[in-house]
């Protein structure tokens, strides 16, 4: 079949799919974002992964400007898949239909379907040359509000310097895949705004202008961005990848420099960056130098007992902390590409104002101290017909080391495999690290992990992977070495692409140590998790969600047990100006331990992933309104009712009442 005849009928059933397009990568990023908060991602990544796939699924880029490699970070795609897609471009040249992926063994329908939710496919369109064309592209102005309406303690008492809502404001510029501009303040709830110890306005400001501007000359990124090397052993912002559903996407492939848009407060460089590329070779170098918030004490002479990671400045004691210490950051990669072997060598240095002391607790023995610190990691891939290997071994100026190892392998087009070792050892030190692991630092852990994706009947796709992993030495209030093991099966049956069902069963054994006991006797949690899910289109208007949920943990003499059950309407007609969903969820969870993670729906590029426990109803009205073709409005009412309580939160967080009321607005203008 020749590939113009191909085009036509890509054209053709293009046409015939094109509506609930755009509620099913909603619901695509939706799924996503949830399994990132799950597994304790930073919500700066998670933000800026909703936020690149929403932009996608919106502007519709040509899929030939995205690399497979680029497709993999986001496991839009998986890695046999990347590696069929670059064979078959590079010997075929540009996709001109999503039809074409037939010719790839690995790709599913489903797998199409969901490129077709964020790309276009087709010849590129060459490059305009002239200057003044720069100023075409995508403009978007952004404001928003959010308030609780109960009054919290922290306002009673006047501990809140500032006032109860939430402001943020966003001016973002967007060319192709190439130029990317843009300023975002925000002030949180509690903070001041134009007064105060925020005179100035607002009480974050972040700039960025990032540029891809051809093959020599391949990033340079100024202002704030976030850097990652390797597989993230000594510098890993914005990795994302971990333990979730994708079970075999375990190899970070999202190198290199990205703009960094959050109002997420830590977490990312602020300087510049510069990649260019000769050949086969590419290479980095960047530099950042800002103000960080800290806890400094200075009973003798100035040091850094914690660095802090909330952005939040509402009273006196946060405001002490705020920008308080200097931090300068420099760093440089290079990768080799030889045939089907990838190499990269990177580096990074940090000096802080003042030297970081330990606190004497003993588990916090080998926690980073010092003034300045530097990290040198050496990397590797090598694709070798359905196998590949990667790894990255790391070592710090404390001559310590943390080594990563792993392959995928696809025996057949309905079947993957993913193996991964890890080691970092107890001494070694990264502070801005980020790999696969329990932990949430790359320290202090040995682990081994197997995933598995099976595609055992047509429809139907099956993900499990089991981890086993062990602390050899203390972790926080732990008095002595803890282990654990965890283990996910998930089942996705979508015999239309109206219908979807999910079921999902995790069960986590980790050993703790019991805090009242003066011997560290070790005693093991279980904590098993089920859910299923589905959702369903019943007309081009109208479609719904439901889900139920069950938790139950052990330990010892202790049970607890926790359910949740929730059902989401929307109302998304393919040509009106509105459109809304509604949510009620009802739940009793018995304790924290066995809290219940959902997603829900927010306004635009916003996302809540609330955790429950206790015993309520909840539940959220979104609705959006274009009122012109390049004005749109957002706003979402949500509450909780605990029917067991007549307070909520503590301290300066203190409701009094059993009801919990929010209320979001965004405004945005595009042109």
């Amino acid at each position: 079949m020749s590939r113009k005849l191909i085009l036509i009928l890509g054209i053709l059933l293009i046409n015939m799919a094109i509506y609930g397009q755009q509620k099913s990568a909603q619901q695509y990023i939706s799924n996503i974002a949830e399994e990132l908060q799950e597994n304790e991602v930073a919500e700066s990544t998670i933000e800026e992964i909703s936020n690149t796939l929403t932009y996608w699924s919106e502007t519709k880029p040509n899929i030939n400007t995205i690399t497979a490699e680029t497709l993999l970070g986001y496991q839009l795609i998986n890695p046999m898949q990347a590696a069929e897609m670059q064979d078959y471009i590079k010997n075929n040249g540009n996709l001109l239909s999503p039809y074409e992926l037939i010719y790839m063994p690995s790709f599913t329908r489903q797998t199409a379907q969901t490129l077709m939710l964020f790309f276009t496919f087709g010849k590129e369109e060459e490059e305009k040359k002239d200057l003044r064309e720069y100023l075409w592209g995508r403009h978007e102005i952004m404001t928003q509000y959010n308030r609780f309406f109960e009054q919290k303690q922290g306002y009673k008492d006047g501990d809140y310097e500032g006032k109860p809502g939430k402001v943020y404001f966003r001016y973002q510029y967007n060319r192709s895949q190439q130029y990317s501009a843009g300023i975002t303040a925000e002030k949180d709830p509690g903070e001041a705004f134009f007064k105060g110890s925020n005179n100035h306005g607002f009480d974050y400001y972040s700039m960025h202008i990032f540029l891809t501007p051809g093959d020599r000359l391949k990033t340079l990124a100024i202002g704030d961005y976030q850097v990652t090397m390797g597989q993230g052993l000594i510098c890993g912002q914005g990795i994302w990848g971990g333990k979730n559903s994708a079970t075999t996407q375990i190899r970070n492939t999202r190198q290199g420099f990205k703009p960094y848009r959050s109002a997420t407060e830590y977490g990312f460089m602020r300087g510049a960056g510069v990649e260019g590329s000769l050949k086969n070779i590419n290479a980095g170098l960047f530099a950042s130098y800002q103000d960080i918030d800290a806890t400094v004490d200075t009973l003798d002479k100035p040091v850094i007992s914690s660095l802090s990671a909330t952005g939040l400045h509402r009273t006196t004691g946060e405001q002490a902390k705020e920008n308080s210490v200097k931090e300068f950051i420099a760093g440089s990669f290079i990768n080799g590409r030889f045939g089907n072997l990838n190499i990269n060598l990177n580096s990074i240095f940090t000096n802080y104002e003042h030297t970081i002391q330990k606190s004497g607790q003993l588990y916090d023995l080998y926690d980073p101290e010092g003034q300045n610190f530097a990290n040198l990691s050496g990397g590797y891939t090598y694709q070798l017909h359905r196998f590949t290997f990667f790894g990255e071994v790391a070592w710090s100026k404390n001559n310590h080391w943390a080594n990563l190892h792993g392959l995928s392998f696809y025996p057949s087009e309905s079947a993957g495999l993913a193996l991964l070792y890890r080691n970092y050892q107890k001494e070694f030190t990264a502070l801005h690290g980020y790999a696969l692991g329990e932990g949430s630092s790359v320290q202090n852990e040995e682990g081994y992990y197997f995933g598995l994706e099976w595609l055992p009947f047509k429809y139907t796709k099956v993900n499990l992977y089991a981890d086993l992993f062990r602390f050899p030495w203390l972790r926080y209030g732990e008095k002595a070495p803890t282990d654990g093991s965890e283990y996910l099966i998930n089942i996705d049956y979508a015999p239309q692409r109206e219908i979807d069902i999910q079921t999902r069963l995790k069960y986590e054994k980790k050993s703790t140590t019991v805090s009242d006991q003066q011997y560290a006797d070790l005693v093991y949690g279980e904590l098993y998790k089920w859910r299923i899910q589905a959702k369903m289109d019943f007309t081009k208007e109208w479609s719904g969600q439901a889900r139920l949920a069950f938790s139950h943990f052990k330990q010892d003499t202790a049970n607890y047990d926790g359910w949740l059950l929730f059902y989401e309407h929307f109302y998304d007609p393919p040509e009106s100006k509105l459109s809304a969903s509604f949510r009620i969820n009802i739940f009793d969870v018995e304790d924290y331990t066995a809290r219940i993670y959902t997603y829900e729906r927010d306004v635009l590029y916003s996302f809540s992933v609330p955790s429950f426990q206790e015993t309520g109803v909840r539940y959220y009205l979104n609705a959006k309104w274009d009122i012109t073709e390049f004005i749109s409005l957002y706003a979402r009412i949500e509450q909780t009712t605990y029917l067991h309580k007549d307070e909520i939160s503590s301290g300066n967080e203190l409701i009094e009442g059993s009801e919990r009321t929010a209320i979001h607005t965004k405004l945005r203008i595009k042109f």
